[in-house]
């Protein structure tokens, strides 16, 4: 999944620094999980770039 992303390392560094300092410790575990759910599931769906649609698509694939 690390190759959908077309922003640069040092920039996504910055951005992930960002996050550990935004998100609550009691939420950040959840993300994670989460977040790895998804990218493991566009991987198994041959997916190449994040899009509305593939969003939408995966939160109904996680509700039924």
């Amino acid at each position: 999944m690390e190759s959908l992303s077309c922003t640069p390392p040092d920039i996504k560094e910055l951005a992930n620094k960002a996050l550990d300092n935004l998100m609550p410790t009691k939420s950040r575990a959840k993300y994670q999980k989460e977040y790895k759910n998804f990218t493991t599931w566009c991987d198994q769906n041959n997916v190449n770039s994040i899009t509305e649609n593939l969003v939408l698509a995966y939160f109904q694939n996680i509700t039924l």
